[in-house]
């Protein structure tokens, strides 16, 4: 069996691979599962796996595999993940494309609603220095088309009926993100592989993204030592993404503060 390292990423064709992943694959992944969608555009079909041993095929073989058929959508999705081993699923949409229109974004959100998961998680994409799409000269769109488009996903999941409970993060009763809400309720989380983050206590942690120092046990990169100021802080950042907004008894009982009462808060 083949390891290809944390969150390796698999492109399936329906002609080729139809059956790539069984049964054996839910017994292998770990709390979670995603299918992660980067834009239908009738091309790539991404899926992510959180355990790295649960594929039996070569790398080569399941990267730069394309398909432009529709047809593999519903057949990844029915056939292998849908409702034949997984009943609760969540899609991960990153949108704001350079070159993406509204068309495109609409169409693509018809076809994730056409799916009915439980969780649906929305992204703005964003060009970070020294990657790849800034080295070669992509530019984000502009912050009036990148706002519509956010409009148009609020406004079309909530019409199917989708909660829209975060920021980011939209979910049927019942269905909100476990793993999603421990940020922003400022939990504790571990974080395991190269430039991985945690949280354990009061230290919040960043692992090296050097192969060879992780390799050699040296695995955290950046520590911030926290104080009881600095943790208020990040509760309220983190806490205000909710859209009901922060839970007032809760923090008072988590933190000792009256958010209502206290200064310091008022002057934020």
């Amino acid at each position: 069996m083949n390891t290809f390292g944390p969150s390796t990423l698999f492109l399936f064709s329906d002609k080729e691979y139809p059956m790539m992943l069984d049964k054996e694959v839910k017994d292998e992944i770990v709390n979670m599962y995603e299918k992660r969608i980067h834009e239908f555009l009738n091309t790539w079909m991404i899926f992510s796996c959180s355990n790295a041993n649960c594929c039996k095929y070569k790398p080569k073989e399941n990267i730069y595999l394309m398909t432009g058929k529709d047809n593999v959508i519903s057949i990844a999705f029915e056939q292998i993940f849908g409702k034949k081993y997984f009943n609760n699923i969540n899609v991960d949409l990153i949108y704001a494309i350079p070159n993406e229109s509204i068309k495109t974004l609409k169409s693509d959100l018809d076809k994730i609603i056409s799916l009915n998961v439980n969780h649906i998680s929305t992204y703005s994409l964003m060009i970070e220095p020294n990657t790849v799409l800034s080295i070669n000269g992509t530019l984000p769109i502009s912050d009036s088309l990148d706002k519509k488009m956010y409009d148009v996903i609020c406004g079309a999941l909530k019409k199917e009926g989708y909660i829209h409970y975060e920021v980011s993060n939209f979910a049927k009763e019942g269905f909100y993100s476990k793993h999603n809400s421990a940020y922003w309720l400022n939990d504790n989380y571990y974080g395991f592989g190269l430039g991985a983050s945690g949280y354990i206590d009061n230290l919040r942690y960043t692992n090296t993204k050097n192969l060879s120092l992780y390799l050699k046990g040296n695995y955290i990169s950046q520590k911030e030592i926290l104080t009881k100021d600095d943790e208020i802080t990040y509760a309220l950042i983190l806490g205000f993404r909710f859209i009901k907004g922060i839970d007032i008894e809760k923090f008072k009982e988590r933190y000792n503060v009256d958010l209502l009462t206290n200064e310091k808060v008022k002057n934020y």
